[in-house]
């Protein structure tokens, strides 16, 4: 009986799908996903395209400095640059006073100093240069799905301008 690792890739490919079970991403298994590619090398490989679909097409950030420098770094990334799709960028957020994440989450400073404008404009350089068609939203949530949300949930309540955020997006898009 042949070992699973013998089996050709697209075999791989097949198993990895089959593991996220499901017709709709949001409806797939993905702890068993996550697991799969930390299994080995060959299943690692086989899991990326699927892995990109289920944790990458649709991404939710706040406005700070940590949450849009993950943005940067995803699509970056030469395998999950390429899923990326939708960005949604919620402006009103907790403003921790933790002296350690203080430096990340300080959004007066990231958005009025034109740094967010700046850091926006190389996602949109590197969407551009994978020839994404990418969906851009700028709203105001007091939610905490967003990624980033975690280091901003303690303190008070920290809210920013939709107006300047959506004017810098924009600027940003343009400059890109």
């Amino acid at each position: 009986m042949p070992h699973l690792l013998d089996l050709p890739p697209e075999i791989h490919c097949l198993v990895a799908e089959e593991v996220a079970i499901g017709d709709e991403p949001a409806t797939w298994d993905c702890k068993s996903l996550q697991s799969l590619r930390l299994a080995c090398k060959a299943l690692y490989a086989a899991s990326v395209d699927i892995f990109g679909i289920a944790f990458f097409v649709k991404r939710n950030h706040v406005v700070s400095r940590y949450s849009i420098g993950e943005l940067l770094t995803i699509t970056k990334h030469p395998a999950f640059g390429p899923c990326v799709r939708s960005v949604q960028i919620e402006v009103s957020c907790k403003e921790t006073v933790d002296s350690e994440t203080r430096p990340l989450v300080n959004k007066d400073v990231f958005v009025c100093s034109g740094s967010f404008c700046g850091v926006m404009q190389k996602v949109f350089e590197n969407m551009k240069n994978l020839g994404n068609s990418v969906n851009i939203v700028v709203c105001a949530s007091e939610g905490g799905g967003s990624f980033g949300w975690e280091k901003l949930a303690v303190g008070k309540d920290a809210f920013y301008s939709i107006s300047r955020t959506l004017r810098q997006t924009l600027e940003a898009a343009d400059l890109s």
